[in-house]
């Protein structure tokens, strides 16, 4: 009977899925001790690796999206290659305090599409100030395309946590849309390292407004100052708000800076109780922590053991 086919084909659908999810969450353990990548400035902008996730030593489990299956032009190295470990066997956690993370990199965004035709080291490159860009179409695309994954995610995360950027936030309701009632929480700490207009955020109550089932009380109670600013707006205390500064260009946040910020954002991590965490961030902030140029959309599990600060290196400011 036709309802007895469907019922096969949904089983079907639902096993692939899961098996899927399973490749996406069996993990080696990142050997960053032997080696660091390191990224020049049009490497963010374009998607393109330019050190390779090889230079991280033993290859670790990445769920490549739909949309960059046998593409090879966006790097100038091919991507890991799986692990030998079993895709039937259940992902182990070492001990009590073990932390399994499910790292996402947001969906293309309008300012992605810009830099790709227009290299942001270039003398006459010109900031088109898209601030706190958005997710294109194809960007949210992407982000949807990852639901019917983490959906099955084992371990199932027991939190969803977003930079406050409209382009994280996005992508992880897209991206995480199956996992029905899951907590969702903003960390300023996830904010991308401020390199342009793209990358200044807006104040907590607009940020609620469009997010209403987020929680953003630590960003305004803890990050954000008295007028809602909680990114990096220059040393001097001009905050940026939205119209750049003096000539028209934002203040780029500076890479010590930053990596102090990424050495909070791994404490804080290790602080909470979870011991399975999605988090949906930026280029910088994976790159910073791992080494890997993550492509837009991408998923990587792995253990809070194998973030470390620097991991990739920044050749530029």
């Amino acid at each position: 009977p036709a309802s007895v086919v469907t019922l096969e084909r949904r089983a079907t659908d639902m096993r692939g899925a899961a098996s899927t999810a399973r490749l996406a969450s069996y993990v080696t353990r990142l050997t960053l001790a032997r080696g660091v990548g390191s990224a020049t400035n049009a490497a963010r902008g374009a998607g393109r690796a330019v050190a390779g996730p090889s230079a991280m030593g033993a290859p670790y489990k990445v769920y490549v999206p739909p949309h960059r299956r046998g593409v090879t032009g966006g790097r100038s190295s091919p991507p890991p290659r799986a692990s030998s470990a079993s895709s039937s066997a259940a992902f182990k956690m070492d001990g009590d305090d073990g932390k399994i993370l499910h790292l996402v990199r947001h969906g293309r965004t309008e300012m992605n599409e810009y830099l790709a035709s227009n290299r942001w080291d270039a003398s006459d490159f010109v900031d088109p100030l898209l601030y706190d860009t958005r997710l294109t179409k194809k960007g949210a695309a992407q982000a949807a395309s990852l639901a019917p994954v983490t959906r099955f995610l084992d371990p199932k995360p027991e939190v969803l946590i977003a930079s406050p950027l409209h382009r994280a936030m996005t992508t992880a309701d897209l991206a995480f849309a199956g996992c029905e009632g899951i907590r969702k929480e903003t960390c300023a700490l996830m904010r991308e390292r401020v390199f342009h207009a793209s990358d200044v955020g807006r104040h907590p109550d607009a940020i609620e407004a469009d997010f209403p089932d987020w929680c953003v009380k630590a960003l305004r109670e803890e990050h954000a100052d008295a007028n809602g600013v909680w990114w990096y707006a220059g040393e001097v205390g001009d905050h940026i708000g939205t119209a750049a500064n003096a000539g028209g260009v934002v203040a780029q946040e500076p890479v010590e800076q930053f990596e102090r910020r990424m050495g909070e954002l791994v404490r804080w991590i290790e602080s909470r109780p979870e011991r399975s965490i999605a988090m949906v961030a930026h280029w910088g902030v994976w790159y910073s922590l791992t080494g890997r140029e993550f492509e837009n959309c991408e998923l990587v599990t792995c253990e809070l053991g194998d973030l470390r600060v620097g991991a990739g290196k920044f050749v530029w400011g």
